[in-house]
């Protein structure tokens, strides 16, 4: 099992549309099951990028990114991913991707 980090936030399921708190799974950053919400500043690791490449684990450039988080739906059990928009190293958004489908099948 991979490490990832945690973002709590609210939106509205693609599949209920109930509008709710979700907990979005996502790798990168730091990854230390870490807990975040929209506003914190996310926290970057500062090894060496060579022996812990599992994505964008290091600052980019002027600590802007968009990461991928993985979300199942706590009321319908519908999963789905959503964009995770990181400005000046501050989790700032995020966007539902319709375009991508998740692991569970309906």
């Amino acid at each position: 099992m991979g490490m990832y980090n945690i973002l709590i936030t609210t939106c509205s399921c693609p599949k209920c549309k109930k509008m709710h708190r979700i907990e979005a799974e996502f790798r990168f950053g730091f990854l230390n099951l870490r807990k975040y919400t929209l506003g914190e500043t996310i926290e970057w690791d500062k090894r060496d990028s060579s022996l812990y490449d599992y994505g964008i684990n290091q600052r980019p450039e002027n600590g802007n990114c968009i990461g991928e988080g993985y979300v199942v739906c706590d009321l319908c059990h519908h999963d789905f991913w959503i964009d995770i928009v990181v400005k000046n190293d501050i989790l700032s958004e995020i966007i539902i991707r319709n375009d991508k489908q998740g692991y569970i099948k309906d």
